[in-house]
């Protein structure tokens, strides 16, 4: 089994701030299928996102508003971690999912990650945005090529 070592040269992601408060309602809308348009020209809070959410009918809508709150604290954590976290190297084999259509932010290319991992990344295109991957058709191809790596691993075995 492959074990993390310390990368020689340090990185930290620059210039991530952490979001601001519409940037994570969106995201928690994308993890319910929804667009972040539902957003405009409405309030920037927690208590808009509830009320989208069951005016959609989403089955996110049956979600406590505390835990609401804390999956946009979370996402808004997540940018503080990226500054603050030390990238290691990897010793092994990666699969690296990428998603192929153009969605929100600057795209970013896989072999950023090269100076982090000893072998060639194997890079799998997933014909969705970012935002989409955790959608259930995305989703389902990933977790067959997830599947068929580990059946391979094992026969290897």
């Amino acid at each position: 089994m492959s074990t993390p070592r310390e990368a020689p040269e340090i990185a930290r992601e620059r210039g991530v701030e952490e979001p601001p408060l519409q940037d994570a309602l969106s995201a928690v809308l994308a993890m319910a299928g929804l667009e972040d348009d539902e957003l405009e020209g409405r309030e920037v809070s927690v208590d808009t996102l509830t009320e989208i959410l069951a005016a959609r009918r989403s089955p996110m809508a049956g979600l406590p508003p505390q835990v609401l709150a804390a999956l946009v604290r979370t996402y808004r954590n997540t940018a503080r971690i990226l500054r603050e976290y030390r990238h290691e190297s990897y010793t092994g084999e990666v699969l690296f999912f990428r998603a192929t259509r153009a969605g929100i932010g600057p795209d970013h290319d896989p072999h950023e990650w090269d100076r982090y991992v000893d072998s060639p990344l194997r890079i799998i295109d997933v014909d969705c945005t970012h935002r989409e991957m955790t959608r259930p058709g995305p989703l389902a191809g990933i977790g067959e090529v997830i599947a068929a790596e580990l059946g391979a691993a094992h026969l290897t075995r």
